[in-house]
């Protein structure tokens, strides 16, 4: 599977942080229904696997 039509995803409680890596762009958006719709959107027809991974929790300040 050429990995240039696959859309990776950072899943937190509030967003989710994408990459498209056929152009390398990236993209934040809302963990709601509304915000899933324009990943969708955002993601384009060519996608043939989208890879994803829950978000952790950040690391504490120092």
């Amino acid at each position: 599977m050429p990995l240039q039509h696959t859309v990776g995803i950072d899943v937190s409680k509030a967003r989710l942080d994408a990459r498209r890596l056929s152009d390398g762009e990236a993209a934040q958006f809302a963990n709601t229904k509304a915000g899933f719709q324009q990943l969708v959107a955002w993601s384009g027809d060519a996608v043939e696997c989208i890879a994803y991974e829950g978000g952790g929790k950040e690391a504490p300040s120092q």
